[in-house]
């Protein structure tokens, strides 16, 4: 089983897929909205100065602490 970690520990270009939110209610709400949720495969663009993850075609920017929140598995 691959190791699930925050998406702040991948690199860029890395295909990620969601295994844990731990963040708020209001976060978890919002992120919702983007399509990020559990089970949700993203890609990482970038990590400096937000982290960018790719969401089918949506484009979304995420500071890092939101960001370290957000546990992940590699992608095959």
């Amino acid at each position: 089983m691959k190791k699930e970690q925050p998406l702040t520990c991948f690199y860029v270009g890395s295909h990620i897929v969601v295994s844990k939110i731990c963040t708020s209610r209001d976060d978890s709400r919002k992120l919702m909205i983007f399509g990020l949720i559990v089970g949700t495969a993203v890609t990482l663009l970038q990590l400096q100065p937000v982290v960018v993850l790719q969401i089918d075609y949506t484009e979304v920017a995420l500071d890092r602490v939101l960001a370290g929140n957000i546990l992940g598995v590699a992608k095959n």
